[in-house]
């Protein structure tokens, strides 16, 4: 059912495939800063320290991570360890090796080891709020915990830019995701050349993506101990059902096992569970997968259905699949018997009644609402995009209850257009906005501390970041605004729809607001904004109370 690698030691060994030169943490604002680790000469003095904490090996394999700071110290205690032991001359002892592999994974992810300068962007991902749709399927519909800290999902932009570990899984062209442990992801996201592939790339990354995410909730759900237990049925199966996407992917397992598997198992996988949706429902099935990911237990999905091996749930899938196969075509039989009696004791005009007709409120024309065995009347309505007076190039989106096929297929590809504009747009935004807030910033009013205010204090880099996120968020809605951002701009002037990404607020004083989940009844934080000779810092004030 699925091909099998073992990933060599000599891919992580002290003068293989991981002695490259370093380069730090790239993330979604790209300005090309380096870690430097520190290079130690007691190396185990260091993995003694590290093993103070009773957490310790837990935390190598699954590092749970709330915060960029918190980020950072574990970037330079792992860097300092992976660095000593990648210098010792000699044999390392088997802890040693395995620390050595495992912290280099974590900086690979993390802080963009090995990779070519600029040539990969971290997003850190926070499960309890990410609105990916697979996430939102898992953690909402069925009632999955998220697992605590930041998921890491590191975008290579070509297969040169990946260090050797990735590289060497991307060599098969078909694989178009990786999830490496509980938390880590790298995923490829090369420029195409044309239009054509552009469109493509925008449409099958986010779907891609969102596969290697619910892989990370299960895994994290699960912990390293439990994830060798289970199938690969019961992995691939529930992050293709909740991603609704089949491509191609890679998993690394925590005992560095490759798994890999091959398209036709992807449609097998992706019908099992729709068998089993069909046998038990879907609200039944979401609490059959719920209760196994927190028992660890994949043969609960499959209870009461006495299957005893791994072979008989395809088997009986494809079994189900074959008989709505023989429906669908008993069907189609009878509505063509009665088209032709109707025709032949002409009665033809009693058709509109086997297949009512519809204006369609896209483009007007008029079309049969009967189609694949389903009346097509959309409650909700369905958003459908359409080419703008602007050209092509700017698609706008109406919501309709009732709209042809031609026009559904139309608004596919617009919808491919207006999003490869809009990520461009994006990704251009942020990269204008770093000189733009680096010199307002530069001009902020001094600040003299005072015991009772409330305060943060800040790196010019650091606020920088901060504000260019603030503005993507008042400037843009989910999903294109993909950073998560604790902060947006207080509008200065609504009616004038101020951009804050070209222009910076024209006020440091409230200049950017907490975004608390609170009711309205309790207080939003604002923030005045002053500088030291070294950090900028931001004043926190009740917003009812300047």
């Amino acid at each position: 059912m699925y091909r099998l690698l073992i990933i060599v030691l000599s891919l992580f060994s002290l003068n293989g495939s991981l002695n490259e030169p370093m380069v730090g943490i790239s993330g979604q604002i790209k300005r090309g800063n380096s870690t430097n680790y520190i290079i130690a000469g007691d190396c185990q003095s260091l993995i003694d320290e590290l093993k103070t904490d009773s957490d310790w090996l837990t935390q190598l394999y699954d590092p749970i991570i709330y915060d960029p700071e918190e980020l950072g110290g574990r970037i330079n205690v792992y860097g300092e360890i992976f660095n000593c032991l990648n210098q010792v001359e000699g044999q390392l002892s088997d802890e040693q090796q395995s620390i050595l592999r495992l912290t280099g994974f974590f900086l690979i992810f993390a802080d963009g080891l090995y990779a070519t300068e600029g040539g990969s962007t971290l997003q850190l991902v926070d499960l309890s709020k990410v609105d990916d749709p697979g996430i939102v399927r898992i953690r909402d519909q069925a009632g999955v915990p998220p697992p605590p800290g930041y998921v890491f999902v590191r975008t290579y932009a070509s297969r040169e830019a990946m260090p050797l570990p990735i590289r060497q899984i991307y060599e098969d062209l078909n694989v178009a995701g990786v999830t490496m442990f509980t938390r880590y992801i790298a995923v490829l996201d090369e420029t195409k050349a044309n239009w054509p592939e552009r469109a493509l790339q925008a449409q099958s990354l986010p779907r891609t993506i969102s596969h290697e995410l619910v892989h990370t909730y299960v895994n994290s759900n699960l912990g390293v101990e439990a994830i060798n237990t289970l199938p690969t049925w019961y992995h691939e199966g529930i992050a293709i059902y909740f991603s609704h996407s089949g491509e191609n992917q890679a998993i690394i397992t925590p005992n560095f096992t490759l798994y890999t598997t091959p398209p036709p198992d992807y449609v097998q996988y992706e019908l099992n569970f729709k068998y089993l949706e069909a046998i038990f429902g879907k609200s039944q099935l979401l609490e059959r997968i719920r209760i196994s990911i927190d028992q660890g237990v994949s043969s609960l999905i499959v209870e009461d259905l006495d299957i005893t091996s791994d072979d008989q749930l395809p088997a009986r899938a494809l079994a189900w699949q074959a008989e709505q196969d023989q429906v669908r075509t008993l069907g189609g039989t009878i509505v063509l018997l009665i088209i032709a009696y109707l025709v032949i004791s002409g009665q033809a005009n009693q058709l509109r009644l086997l297949n009512p007709t519809a204006s369609c409120e896209a483009c007007g024309s008029i079309f049969w609402l009967w189609n694949k065995s389903k009346l097509h009347q959309h409650s909700p309505p369905l958003r459908v995009w359409l080419e703008g007076d602007f050209g092509p190039e700017y698609p706008y989106s109406i919501h309709v209850h009732q709209v042809c096929q031609d026009c559904l297929e139309r608004s596919q590809k617009m919808k491919q257009v207006y999003e490869s504009r809009m990520q461009k747009e994006y990704s251009d935004d942020a990269e204008r906005a770093v000189n733009i807030y680096q010199d307002w910033l530069n001009q902020a009013p001094s600040f003299y501390d005072s015991a009772d205010q409330n305060t943060q204090t800040f790196t010019i880099d650091n606020a920088i970041e901060l504000f260019i996120n603030a503005a993507l968020g008042t400037k843009y809605s989910p999903p294109w605004h993909n950073i998560q951002s604790t902060f947006e701009f207080i509008e200065e002037d609504p009616e004038n729809e101020q951009d804050f990404i070209v222009t910076p607020p024209t006020r440091y004083r409230l200049a950017i607001q907490r975004i608390e989940n609170l009711h309205r009844t309790q207080l939003k934080i604002k923030g005045s904004v002053y500088k030291t000779p070294t950090e900028i810092v931001i004043v926190w004030q009740d917003v009812e109370n300047p």
